[in-house]
């Protein structure tokens, strides 16, 4: 079915939203802690003394007795200028505690916050290391206005901010789409008590699986929402192809069963992100003809048959393979395997695919003795379903 202009135009701005996730420099998400309440052990000085003071999470007490408490054992906070930290209450109000006098039960390593992390914002598939920098409190009437971040060293490439379970309202934290600077905006009631971590990308740590990732802040996430919501986008119903932005073992016969862990930066987000809105979305297959490595005269070239789609696992089909032309029998014996031409299949490309590998080879005859090779390149398929079905309208 002919596409309209508009819903052109919406694929193609899809296309270059989702491309322009590679750039993902910050994410989000939340997560119920395995041990409730959360306790927060601290340090505070009475009459020249030191004492170990214990306070949960969420507060006990709604008089905030507990959080006011550990309020008084902080100190002011400081922000770095240039080479030094600068204590400026009319630029930043808010407190801090040191880290040595600072402990908690809440366990970052056994949560999956740091893989989520690190299939956003980690291209090279590197994993994370998260080092403790200190807890902050913003109570009534703080705030901090824009900044950046001081790197404390040349490791440091981000920060993980976690916000422990206590009541507040305001304290918006405001990340523009450049990611070069953000501000906390005032709090007006209650605390907002936060651990800060420093983040290190170390390519010793395997990643670890791919889990639900708030997709809510990408630009993506929300164009494609509203795209859903117009009965004017795909009211039939239809697929959307995005190539992966990054190269993945799935023509090796074992890894390619794993692929969805595997996933990272934009793909990652491209794919929860379909997850996340109900369209839904698999990995598929094209399998590319036009780089067999087989030569063809001039008079021949249109007789190729067009590219194959279909799921990776078809990749995956005995062999060797020998053919005497592009549309021989071993192509019509791949679209018996499941394989579909791609125009029946009905996709629209957002991304066109171009990490392609060997998929398949084996002897091709004619004049001379030569091999064949075909090539192929996977996608995430995202299925757009009909306007006034159960998902849309």
């Amino acid at each position: 079915m002919k596409k309209s202009q508009a819903e052109r135009g919406g694929i193609a701005q899809l296309g270059k939203l989702a491309s322009g996730v590679a750039a993902t420099f910050t994410c989000r998400g939340s997560l119920v802690p395995d041990s409730l309440p959360v306790k927060v052990y601290y340090e505070q000085e009475c009459d020249g003394s030191r004492e170990l003071r214990l306070m949960e999470l969420p507060p006990r007490s709604s008089d905030l007795t507990d959080v006011q408490a550990l309020a008084a054992a902080c100190s002011q906070a400081t922000f770095g200028k240039g080479t030094v930290d600068v204590l400026d209450p009319s630029y930043r109000k808010a407190l801090k505690l040191a880290s040595s006098k600072f402990a908690s039960n809440f366990d970052l390593a056994a949560t999956n916050i740091l893989a989520n992390i690190a299939s956003v914002m980690m291209p090279d598939g590197s994993g994370v290391r998260a080092l403790l920098d200190k807890p902050n409190i913003y109570g009534p009437g703080d705030y901090f206005k824009v900044h950046v971040d001081t790197p404390r060293d040349a490791g440091m490439f981000g920060l993980l901010v976690v916000c422990l379970p206590c009541e507040h309202t305001g304290r918006e934290l405001l990340v523009p789409h450049n990611g070069t600077t953000h501000e906390i905006k005032e709090v007006h009631s209650g605390y907002r008590i936060t651990i800060t971590y420093n983040l290190h990308a170390d390519s010793s740590i395997n990643k670890g699986p791919l889990t639900e990732i708030d997709t809510s802040a990408a630009l993506l996430h929300s164009y494609l929402k509203e795209a859903l919501a117009n009965p004017g986008f795909m009211a039939g119903g239809g697929l959307l192809g995005f190539g992966w932005q990054h190269a993945y073992p799935h023509t090796d016969k074992e890894l390619h069963k794993q692929l969805v862990p595997l996933l990272k930066g934009a793909d990652a987000v491209i794919y929860a992100t379909a997850r996340n809105l109900g369209p839904g979305a698999d990995l598929n297959a094209v399998w590319d003809t036009k780089d067999l490595t087989v030569s063809w005269s001039d008079e021949e070239e249109e007789a190729r048959p067009e590219p194959l789609v279909g799921p990776c696992e078809a990749i995956h089909t005995d062999g060797p393979y020998s053919y005497e032309d592009c549309g021989g029998p071993e192509y019509q014996q791949m679209l018996g395997s499941g394989l579909r031409k791609e125009s029946e299949e009905g996709l629209v490309w957002c991304i066109e695919p171009s990490k392609y590998q060997l998929g398949m080879a084996g002897s091709a005859y004619g004049n001379e003795p030569s091999i064949g090779a075909f090539y192929c390149a996977a996608f995430i398929r995202v299925s757009i379903p009909a306007w006034g079905s159960e998902l849309r309208g």
